[in-house]
């Protein structure tokens, strides 16, 4: 594990590119089906585990897909079984749709993890809203720097969200004690060690070893590490989707990368208000 930055950013772009693959052809489709689409291509490559390391929902694939009012999006956690993929939900125009992977490269047990939110339709306000969502995570994202503790990049995501009139909500991360954050580090990504050989093993590492950026977070970024900016947001007044956008910082000896990888994924879905 000479670069564990290049094996984070290898291991999303794989993960990007299965999920082009994926919407490409997501009309009409269900929420199961576009996860056992994602399923299969992480199986069918060597160089990462079969399944994902934020399980439940099993194997970690996250698929929602919601219509006005936007009810299943609105969900608190992942883990509950009620926002697990479903035969009987499928892809239509005006559908919004949150996907997510998180896939472990084997050699070094780092994760690429990759997300978005997808939409296809003629709403303008709807797309107006992703833009914005998407431009602030990236903002954020970029404004991180060493040196800086989490909670002072927490503190500058509130204030620019608030500036745009976008809130976090619907949410609560289990392993977080503040239950609501900005991202969390990539365990393994500056100096420390992944403990395990199996993915299971790997999987309660990680999940019991990441650190939050939260409200009362002190860790400072390093000069190697990396860590995820994934706030999901709408807008106060809750009549908007809740948008996900997942972003990826890496540093690597004080180089600093921001992974978004959306255009592939936003031009096979069609999205061309967001490219």
């Amino acid at each position: 594990m000479s670069d564990p930055p290049a094996a984070i950013e290898r291991t999303r772009l794989k993960a990007s590119s299965i999920m082009a693959a994926v919407v490409a052809d997501i009309q009409g489709q269900s929420e199961s089906a576009v996860r056992d689409g994602m399923s299969a291509r992480i199986e069918s490559d060597s160089e990462m585990y079969k399944a994902g390391w934020y399980d439940p929902p099993p194997g970690g694939y996250a698929v929602l897909f919601a219509k006005k009012p936007f009810d299943r999006l609105k969900y608190d956690t992942l883990r509950d079984s009620r926002f697990f993929p479903r035969d009987d939900i499928q892809f239509t125009e005006e559908t919004v749709a949150q996907l997510h992977l998180c896939p472990i490269d084997r050699a070094s047990n780092l994760f690429g993890d990759f997300g978005c939110t997808i939409y296809r339709g003629a709403d303008e306000q709807i797309q107006t809203h992703l833009k914005q969502v998407r431009d602030l995570i990236v903002d954020v994202a970029n404004h991180a720097h060493i040196g800086m503790s989490f909670s002072e990049l927490f503190e500058y995501s509130q204030v620019k969200f608030g500036e745009h009139q976008k809130v976090i909500a619907w949410m609560s991360t289990v392993h977080d004690t503040m239950k609501v954050n900005l991202g969390h580090t990539v365990p393994g990504s500056y100096g420390e060690s992944i403990s395990g050989t199996t993915l299971s093993e790997v999987q309660e590492h990680i999940q019991t070893h990441r650190v939050f950026i939260n409200a009362n977070q002190t860790f400072q970024i390093l000069e190697t590490c990396a860590f995820t900016v994934e706030a999901r947001l709408t807008d106060p007044t809750l009549t908007l989707p809740n948008a996900y956008f997942h972003v990826i910082v890496r540093f690597s000896n004080g180089e600093k990368t921001v992974l978004t990888n959306f255009g592939t994924v936003f031009e096979a879905a069609g999205m061309d208000f967001m490219l």
